[in-house]
């Protein structure tokens, strides 16, 4: 019991280390802005209308989120009995930190390494570039952090745990999983179905409880997946060009060499490489997250030292490789660059070393909606950190190696000051950014249907109705908006996604006319963008501002004229 007791007064210890880096320490930090936002103003929506729809942005249909319900509901849970919107953002996402710390640990109690080990090996776990270079994302880095907690359970299913908490925990997992984020519901899905095939394998003679087995698994993976469908009422959202596949990739050397300001100790002994978006296809987060040449190199070492653990050794090293085979994408990219000049930044084949061997994954289900291959490094990374932690389970490896080991791969962990700078200035500029939007009361009606038009993904849609109380048929999220544009009226569908062409006036016009919509707002700003880095400048002003005042010049109209926006109204 004391030993309990000293093991969990060291975890308390040392969560807030986890917290902090991750951003998530309430009324401090907040772990990003435009994500935090987003899933921000779908838990208001969720608490008004006490449901898991959102009934005012999303419009005409009731809006499911399209990943990160897991985050949303429970934060909506604590709006509803009266908490600022923002610390329930914080602190749910403290709370699901918690648990992976707690699952990590737990993950590695079972495989054999002791509490001292179990709690240091996972603040490795918790700590991981690949989890807080994922903030921005919001739910997927949660999804990361909790994979040691759901393979906990997957694990002590496939290896013979009969009991019911197994089978439980299992279903339960796969439920917070397919609801956190698809990526690492399929990483779930993908490690388990590698460790079950290892199982059947070696005891294969075993057959009734290995039916037993494949059914829990079938249940639980079948069973989240129906979830999701009901809830979202789509199969799945198509798939995507080969060429996105490729373009999100990542570069072999991106796994041994960081990038540039992000990590304290690479930066200090200059291993930091410096990168920017428009020298590699994809976007900037192919390569900042990938970083995993320490512990790659320590899961070597385990494994050629023969220290590791026999439990789960062949599965782990299947998944590692599995996981870093699929990050690659389509083809395999070293050194390679997007040409000068190039815009677009999907790649064709032909800029490609050679083929990676795994573009028919793309055509299966689930593995199709996988379309940032690179993301597939942390289940790679969790088999390489797994097998770390097995070796720590080992007698034959002193203690004191076992320390060292431990803090080698923490100093690599610790993120440059500037991230947590950030961390902080999200805090304060998610402040500015709804007075901001409180700024704007005057201008609408309560209960009023609004349209903001030319439409995109619309991120400030879903703050502004809940901040001002309007219904829209915008809202953030491309998943989303797709959804939603199916059910849109032909007066709203008719204008072309982010433009306005030549009939744009009289469509707008239209609209209004037709009665579907009470107003329609020219937004000068991004709406993406404004959610994501404000202030932003108003660079859609000098093509919007003339239609509004064309329109205002019909007395049938009402345009009224803010600082970052026009608003056109039917006069009555």
């Amino acid at each position: 019991m004391q030993q309990k007791i000293q093991t969990f007064l060291l975890g308390l210890c040392l969560l807030p280390i986890v917290l902090v880096i991750n951003g998530a320490v309430p009324g401090v930090m907040a772990p990003t802005m435009g994500q935090a936002l987003w899933i921000t103003s779908f838990a208001q929506s969720f608490a008004k209308d006490v449901s898991i729809y959102a009934h005012n942005f999303g419009l005409p249909q009731p809006a499911p989120i399209s990943f990160g319900l897991s985050l949303a509901f429970p934060q909506a849970v604590l709006i509803y009995i009266g908490i600022e919107p923002l610390l329930a953002y914080v602190v749910i996402c403290a709370c699901w930190l918690s648990l992976a710390y707690w699952g990590a640990y737990s993950f590695s109690r079972w495989i054999g390494a002791g509490r001292a080990a179990s709690l240091f090996g996972g603040l490795v776990w918790s700590t991981l570039p690949i989890i807080w270079t994922h903030q921005s994302y919001s739910a997927l880095a949660f999804g990361i952090a909790l994979l040691p907690f759901y393979f906990w359970f997957a694990f002590r299913l496939v290896s013979g745990d009969s009991r019911p908490a197994a089978s439980v925990g299992f279903v339960a997992a796969c439920l917070i999983a397919v609801f956190m984020d698809g990526y690492t519901f399929m990483m779930l899905a993908a490690g388990t179905g590698l460790a079950l095939i290892c199982e059947i394998v070696r005891h294969r003679r075993n057959w009734t409880s290995l039916i037993f087995r494949c059914c829990v698994v079938a249940v639980g993976l079948g069973a989240a997946y129906v979830a999701y469908v009901r809830y979202e009422g789509i199969l799945d959202f198509g798939g995507i060009s080969v060429d996105f596949f490729r373009a999100w990739g990542a570069n072999v050397e991106f796994f041994v060499t960081p990038t540039k300001g992000l990590l304290t100790l690479p930066d200090l002994i200059g291993w930091g490489k410096e990168r920017a978006p428009e020298m590699y296809f994809g976007d900037g987060s192919v390569y900042t997250t990938t970083f995993a040449a320490v512990l790659i190199a320590f899961a070597f070492y385990a494994l050629c030292s023969g220290n590791t653990q026999p439990k789960f050794r062949t599965a782990l090293v299947l998944i590692a490789i599995f996981g870093f085979w699929l990050s690659l994408g389509p083809t395999v990219k070293i050194f390679t660059h997007r040409p000068d000049g190039t815009i677009d930044p999907l790649m064709p084949e032909q800029y490609g070393m050679f083929p990676s061997g795994n573009e028919w994954l793309i055509n299966l289900p689930g593995f199709q909606s996988m379309r940032a291959s690179y993301r597939w490094a942390a289940l790679g990374m969790f088999g390489c950190w797994a097998i770390v932690v097995s070796m720590m389970a080992t007698e034959s490896l002193p203690k004191i190696n076992k320390a060292w080991l431990l803090a080698a791969l923490l100093a690599f962990n610790v993120p440059a000051t500037s991230q947590i700078q950030s961390y902080q200035s999200y805090q304060d500029r998610i402040g500015d950014f709804l007075a901001e939007m409180s700024s704007w009361a005057p201008y609408f009606h309560k209960g009023e249907t609004v349209a903001f038009l030319p439409y995109s993904n619309d991120f400030l849609a879903n703050t502004a109705a809940n901040e001002l109380d309007f219904r829209t048929y915008n809202i953030g999220g491309d998943k989303n908006q797709t959804a939603a544009q199916h059910y849109w009226p032909d007066e709203m569908n008719v204008f072309p996604i982010g433009q306005h062409g030549p009939n744009f006036a009289s469509n707008v016009q239209a609209l209004l006319d037709s009665g579907k919509a009470d107003a329609v707002v020219f937004p000068y700003i991004d709406m993406l963008w404004a959610s994501h880095l404000w202030p932003v400048p108003d660079n859609q002003k000098a093509d919007l501002e003339p239609v509004a005042r064309q329109i205002d010049e019909n007395s049938r109209y009402d345009v009224q004229y803010a600082p970052h926006f026009a608003i056109i109204r039917v006069k009555r």
